[in-house]
């Protein structure tokens, strides 16, 4: 499924897992930031190290270039990640991941994900299908 899950220390703990098989297009303004539709809701204790990672399907159907993904974690922007080019007449595949300090008390919060075109404003496509889906995923990595 392209995470790898069989192989993770025994210690990491998957908190949350969002898979969608639907694609999604940027509408308008191609260039702004829009939702690209993973989100998962956790729940996490405190000084904890989290990773968040993602799996996409990359293609720019509007002519190549590169796009970018944005991480949220609640209201707050995590990274930022802008991709190679990407071909008008190839879908990409695309794993993203951060590694962060959570804060010290526990916490529920909402990790979403954003997309937009890099270099024009043409439409660009997170792609997903059942041999193709794409994931959210949410991890606790251990004691900061």
């Amino acid at each position: 499924m392209g995470f790898g899950v069989d192989r993770v220390p025994s210690n990491y703990k998957v908190l949350g897992l969002h898979v969608l098989t639907s694609s999604t297009s940027t509408a308008t303004t191609h260039t702004n930031y829009q939702a690209e539709g993973l989100t998962k809701s956790i729940i996490y204790g405190g000084n904890r190290i989290l990773r968040v990672s993602a799996q996409f399907h990359c293609y720019a159907s509007g002519g190549a270039q590169r796009m970018r993904f944005k991480f949220i974690r609640g209201s707050t922007d995590l990274i930022v990640f802008a991709t190679a080019s990407i071909s008008s007449t190839d879908i990409a595949g695309v794993f993203l991941s951060h590694v962060f300090l959570g804060p010290t008390s526990g916490a529920t919060e909402t990790f979403t994900v954003q997309f937009s075109a890099a270099d024009a404003n043409t439409l660009v496509q997170s792609h997903g299908g059942a041999a193709s889906p794409r994931y959210l995923l949410v991890e606790d990595l251990g004691p900061q």
